[in-house]
């Protein structure tokens, strides 16, 4: 089964808002669902209601489903447009590293991959 979770965010009316994120995403759900097929695709933005709302909670939620009800062979997709930032981590003495992070109104919410320097 082919799983998709594409989140756009433009944080409308306040200090950080942000232009084309729901577009953007808007557009990768349109491109997983009806181009490549797949069997489920879900779409979160700030404007939808409901579990599909953008919030922390739903997000975490929305991916701890996903990942749950993966089986063995099973292809998942996650797309994320919104803020995000890099910060520095220090795991081990001589060893420094840059973690990618999601940024929901200032708060890291999940980690995405990790940049050696």
């Amino acid at each position: 089964m082919k799983t998709g979770l594409v989140i756009g965010i433009n944080y409308v009316g306040t200090s950080h808002e942000l232009q084309g994120c729901v577009r953007d995403a808007e557009q990768v759900y349109h491109m997983l669902k009806y181009d490549l097929a797949y069997d489920q695709v879900t779409l979160m933005t700030g404007e939808s209601s409901g579990r599909n709302r953008a919030t922390k909670a739903n997000i975490i939620g929305n991916i701890q489903r996903m990942v749950s009800s993966a089986k063995s062979g099973d292809q998942l997709f996650l797309h994320y447009s919104g803020h995000g930032t890099q910060v520095l981590i220090i795991p081990a003495p001589k060893m420094m590293a840059r973690m990618n992070v999601w940024c929901h109104w200032i708060q890291i919410v999940l980690v995405i991959s990790w940049m050696m320097n």
